[in-house]
Order: structure tokens, then C-alpha cells, then sequence
């Protein structure tokens, strides 16, 4: 047996490497059409090799031009076309080829991106979303890259600072004011260093040169590879909130300074006015004793105004400090601080809330004093309930209750069906649950009465 040609060698070294490669590949003849597919081709067109010689490359491998690939496109994307009619996306690399007898060839390799293109897919639809959540959201959304130059931009962040896209993307971002640019560079900086910063307040500066309050969050943006590119923030404006707390903090001075006039000049006059009563009722007759006492009672019930509306004023203060205290050993102490005249509570509840303790034991004051003077007589003295809600609690009674049509009336300042009374008592009240952020709630109790409800208070236990 003798050794083969080197022609034949290299034939047969050619042919093992053209079936054994995973890789669909193809061999076509000047003509376009195959001369010999491998394996993985024939698998990948769901076609047997032997039916495939002869056939026209292009009715396998289409383009959008209804071409085959040449020579020309030495890589393009194509589709091969199953008997089922199935498209999957390739990509084919030919290359030219030169036989021994002189005859020209073309090898075709052919990669599926099927899966690369359901990814592009996928990711586009990714970013055609993320897109349209950016253009619509009602808060500035801006990005820029590590030096600060603005990459996006979106329609909230136009209508807030006054400058358009075109404007200001691919320029250093412009509204840093000079007041806070170090500040807002700092932070910027701890952002690129990793950081996430959630609900800055800071002031931005708008197109037209004015500043504005703004929340700020921040978080960088990273690479495939987690390296940091750039920021991005998510921007609100908060111009019309801080002007409601500066508003409120003018009130509350205004309430401070009203407060102290009331302390002040009214209580002195009336301590003297009082003073001077007690002298005239010395040696008085019967019939001049009478006139005092009805100026007695004025005094009396000036008393009893001024220092309602020192309550008033101060129970409209914000909350700042705040305690867990017992419902239960609150509510029974403001009980024992009220002249209950044989009138009864029965506390049900052991839960505990965080407030400030002193305003609710004014609270339960006015509502025990509240149910006393208008639900109860001598015969008949009043039953207090103090109750727990799901998110809350009540104070009930079983008196005669307010009729529907006045109930809202009730907590205005001055109203009051009892002619000694201030009519501050149950504004006093929803004053207080006001500054709790408790809800409040006027309604009839099973016995009849009036049912006062708190309501998104603050549980512990």
C-alpha cells in the first residue's frame, strides 16, 4: 500500500475538520449553490445534508434584499429559512476559495444570533421604557457624567429650571448658583465615590437667575464592568412646602407674641380689676353684694378666655418632642383633674402611643369637661367610655348627644350652647389632635351620646 499524494492528503485533513466543526459551514460553487454543508449547517436549517447540493444558497440564506451572500459581504447578517417557514437570525462570514482544478468556491460560516437578537430586543424594549418613564415623569430626572456634563435631561427637568434639551445636554450642568456650587460639588464627588444621597434639600438656580428649594436624590450610574460613569437625580420641587413652614413659622411667632400680650396685658388688668372687687365687697349692702357678684362672674369668665386662648395658641404649635406613654394612666389622670360630680369612666384599653403626653391630658380634659357640662344632671350623672380603635381611639359618653347638623360646628372656636362656656373647649381639642396628625371624628355613641374618634395614631404597643 503506498502513501498517499499530498493533494489527497490535505483532502482528507480538509474533509475531518469540515464535519467536525461545531460551526455551521457551508461549501458553494461559483454558481450559488451548495456543494457540501456540514452537520451543524443541515441542523440549523432542519434540512438533511444530501437534499441540500444543489440547491441555491439564497433559498436558504436570505437577506432583506433577496440576495445570497457573495463575495462582497464578506460578513452580513442573513436569515436561514426552515421547512416550517421558522426566520433565524445569522450572521455569515464567506470567504473565497480557489480548488486545485481551478475552480472557484465560496466558504460560508454561519453563526446564530438568534439569542444576541432576542438580548438587542429585549434591551431595546428595556430602553424604550425606561425612556418613556423618564419623559413622563412629574419630577426633574437629570444624568451627567463624571465631569458634570448633563447627558440627559428629561421634560420635568425643562419646565423646572427653564433650560430646553437641546440647550443644556452635552453642556456642564448650569444650575449649580454660585452660593451652593462647592457644597453641590462635594456631594457630587461622594457620589462618584460610591455614595447614594436620598432627599437633599438644597436650592437650584433657574434660567431666569432666581433659586429654587429642591429635594434631591442621587446614585451613580455604573458600567458593565461596575465602574462608575457618571449620577444620576431624581429632582423635586419643594418651593411651595418651605414656603407653607416659612408661613407657619411666622404664625407660630405670631401666636408667641400674641400669647405673651394676653399673659401679660390682660391678666393684669384683671388681677387688679379682681382685687379691687374684694375691697368693694366689704361693707356692701345686700343689694350692691348682688351687682358684685355679677362682676365677679365676668371676671371670672375673662379669666376662663384668657386662659383658653393661651391654649389655643399654644396647642397650635408643631410637635417636636414626643413620649410612649400609657393610654390608659393618661386618660385616668386628666378623669381625676376634672371635678366629676358623681359622674363615671371606664377606661378600656391598655395600649400604649407615642406623644406629647401634657397635650393629651389637656385633650381628655376638655372632653371629659365637654361630656360633664353637656351630657349629664344632677339625677343623672354622665358615664364616660375611653376605647380603643384599630388605629386609634374614642372618648364616648351617654348624654344626650349633638345633633348631626351641628357637629361640625362644633370644634369652631366660640361655639358653645352653654352660657358660661368659652365655646374654646373641643377646638382645643382638635387643635391638639391636629399637631398629633390624629384625624378626629364627631359621631353618635351607642348609648346616644357624642363619640369623639381619633384616628392614625401612632400605636407602640
Amino acid at each position: 500500500m503506498t502513501d498517499c499524494e499530498p493533494d489527497e492528503r490535505h483532502a482528507g485533513q480538509y474533509e475531518a475538520v469540515f464535519e467536525s466543526l461545531d460551526q455551521p459551514v457551508y461549501l458553494a460553487d461559483d454558481g450559488g449553490r451548495f456543494v457540501r454543508v456540514n452537520d451543524a449547517f443541515a441542523e440549523l436549517t432542519g434540512r438533511e445534508a444530501e437534499t441540500l447540493v444543489g440547491e441555491p444558497v439564497a433559498t436558504v440564506l436570505k437577506s432583506d434584499r433577496g440576495e445570497g451572500p457573495s463575495e462582497a459581504d464578506a460578513s452580513e447578517e442573513r436569515k436561514v429559512v426552515t421547512p416550517s417557514g421558522n426566520r433565524i437570525p445569522c450572521e455569515v462570514s464567506v470567504t473565497p476559495l480557489a480548488t486545485a482544478e481551478g475552480e472557484s468556491r465560496a466558504v460560508g460560516v454561519v453563526q446564530d444570533v438568534s439569542r444576541r437578537a432576542h438580548l438587542e430586543s429585549e434591551l431595546a424594549e428595556v430602553r424604550e421604557r425606561l425612556q418613556t418613564l423618564i419623559e413622563a415623569s412629574p419630577l426633574a430626572i437629570v444624568a451627567a457624567d463624571e465631569a458634570g456634563v448633563v447627558d440627559v435631561w428629561n421634560p420635568a427637568a425643562e419646565s423646572l429650571f427653564g433650560w430646553s434639551t437641546n440647550e443644556i445636554c452635552g453642556e456642564p450642568l448650569s444650575v449649580l448658583p454660585v452660593d451652593h456650587r462647592t457644597e453641590l460639588q462635594r456631594r457630587h464627588e461622594r457620589v462618584l465615590d460610591g455614595d447614594r444621597l436620598t432627599g437633599v434639600e438644597t436650592q437650584l438656580r433657574h434660567r431666569g437667575g432666581h433659586t429654587l428649594d429642591v429635594s434631591v436624590s442621587i446614585a451613580p450610574i455604573r458600567g458593565e464592568h461596575g465602574d462608575i460613569l457618571g449620577s444620576v437625580a431624581i429632582i423635586a420641587d419643594i418651593s411651595e412646602q418651605k414656603a407653607r413652614e416659612e408661613r407657619l413659622q411666622e404664625q407660630n411667632e405670631r401666636l408667641d407674641e400674641f400669647a405673651s400680650i394676653v399673659s401679660h396685658d390682660l391678666r393684669n388688668p384683671l388681677q387688679v380689676a379682681s382685687g379691687s372687687l374684694e375691697l368693694a365687697r366689704h361693707g356692701a349692702t345686700p343689694e350692691v353684694e348682688d351687682r358684685l357678684d355679677s362682676v365677679g362672674d365676668a371676671l371670672e369668665r375673662m379669666e376662663a378666655l384668657v386662659e383658653d386662648t393661651l391654649t389655643l395658641a399654644r396647642e397650635g404649635q408643631d410637635i417636636e418632642d414626643t413620649e410612649v406613654v400609657d393610654l390608659r394612666i393618661v386618660a385616668q389622670g386628666a378623669w381625676n383633674g376634672v371635678l366629676t360630680e358623681g359622674a363615671t369612666c371606664s377606661i378600656e384599653t391598655s395600649r400604649t402611643v407615642l406623644c406629647d403626653p401634657g397635650r393629651l391630658t389637656e385633650l381628655f380634659e376638655n372632653l371629659f369637661r365637654n361630656a360633664l357640662e353637656h351630657g349629664g344632671t344632677d339625677e343623672s350623672p354622665v358615664s364616660v367610655t375611653v376605647g380603643e380603635l384599630e388605629d386609634g381611639f374614642f372618648v364616648a359618653d351617654d348624654g344626650s348627644g349633638i345633633p348631626e347638623d351641628e357637629r361640625d360646628a362644633v370644634f369652631e372656636s366660640g361655639y358653645t350652647t352653654v352660657g358660661d362656656g368659652t365655646g374654646f373647649g373641643l377646638a382645643i381639642v382638635e387643635t391638639i389632635a391636629d399637631a398629633h396628625d390624629w384625624d378626629v371624628t364627631l359621631t353618635e355613641s351607642e348609648a346616644g351620646g357624642a363619640r369623639f374618634e381619633f384616628t392614625d395614631v401612632e400605636w407602640t404597643t
